[in-house]
């Protein structure tokens, strides 16, 4: 919802937002290139209840060479050899508005049974991207690279005599990682795919190959999102018990008169994921599978969040 205001120097504006367990975000307008690049931003999340996955689809303030902003997002466990971008993007599309840089991390780690002595690491850029707009980061260790064509061009990470331990000796030590940030190309228009993935190469083995990552191009940003959110499933829940000793059962009470299915998560309050469940109308947890604790829930249907609460077991 847009509220005007102006504020000048050392002034501030207090915005009221109910705490019900969704992420919020705040974005303010600013005279482009005044006094920085700058797109002033807050967001807060876990307030009311868990509702993560939602802070890293937005872009960070951190457009001035001067500010950097890392915001990763807890997760269990995965491929240690992969690629992330961000913003992530919003929706299953990873929509991104037009002007949005992308920030990518590469991450690989050394699981084979002996140090790997040299790595590098080919990166093809999307003609999507403009590649003399690449700004490279920080990294886990030294590193050189080089830049090979234009349009698709590839991004050449090498990172000589790291001598990377193996996982099997020392799990910790046996990791790296790069960083760069890139604009878009400037021809790019509405629903433009961005697709890329990286290939790592651990001395003379063959290639492992990350992930590929997708961001999607629009520009008609607050549009699309306005529009899911008004489309998404609105529901309540019931928990009842609660707090409780024996058994809690949810109740999910929704508009859609169909037979809806959810996907039921549960956390505690470290954010780590406890139980899933696929439900219909409701949902019943046994003390005897939790520790006495406070858990929070979401109800997600499709990958959308459309209900979300809290428990405590005594």
């Amino acid at each position: 919802m847009p509220i005007n205001f102006q504020l000048n120097a050392g002034q501030e504006i207090l915005i009221k937002r109910p705490a019900n367990g969704t992420t919020q975000r705040l974005y303010a307008e600013q005279v482009d290139y005044f006094p920085y690049p700058s797109n002033p931003t807050a967001v807060v999340e876990n307030c009311g209840g868990l509702n993560p996955g939602f802070v890293t689809q937005f872009p960070n303030n951190d457009g001035a060479d001067f500010i950097a902003i890392n915001c990763t997002q807890n997760r269990n466990s995965f491929d240690p050899n992969d690629k992330e971008g961000t913003p992530t993007g919003f929706d299953n599309q990873h929509y991104i508005a037009k002007k949005t840089d992308i920030n990518y991390k590469i991450r690989f780690q050394n699981t084979g049974t002996d140090t790997a002595y040299d790595i590098y690491i080919l990166d093809t850029i999307s003609n999507k991207l403009d590649v003399s707009k690449l700004q490279m980061g920080a990294a886990s260790h030294p590193y050189s690279y080089e830049i090979y064509g234009e349009g698709n061009a590839v991004l050449k990470v090498i990172f000589r005599n790291i001598n990377l331990v193996d996982s099997f000796h020392n799990e910790p030590l046996s990791h790296g990682f790069f960083t760069y940030s890139i604009a878009q190309d400037t021809l790019n228009k509405a629903n433009d795919k961005i697709y890329n993935h990286a290939d790592i190469y651990f001395d003379a083995n063959h290639p492992v190959k990350t992930n590929t990552t997708l961001h999607t191009v629009t520009d008609s940003y607050f549009r699309i999102i306005s529009s899911v959110i008004e489309n998404k499933i609105k529901a309540a829940t019931n928990a009842y018990p609660n707090p409780f000793n024996d058994k809690c059962t949810i109740e999910i009470k929704s508009d859609n008169k169909q037979n809806t299915t959810y996907q039921f998560k549960l956390y505690n309050l470290n954010g780590a994921l406890i139980q899933t469940q696929t439900v219909t109308n409701k949902v019943e947890l046994f003390a005897a599978d939790l520790p006495a604790a406070i858990y929070l829930y979401r109800i997600e249907h499709d990958g959308e969040l459309v209900a979300a609460g809290k428990i405590v077991k005594e």
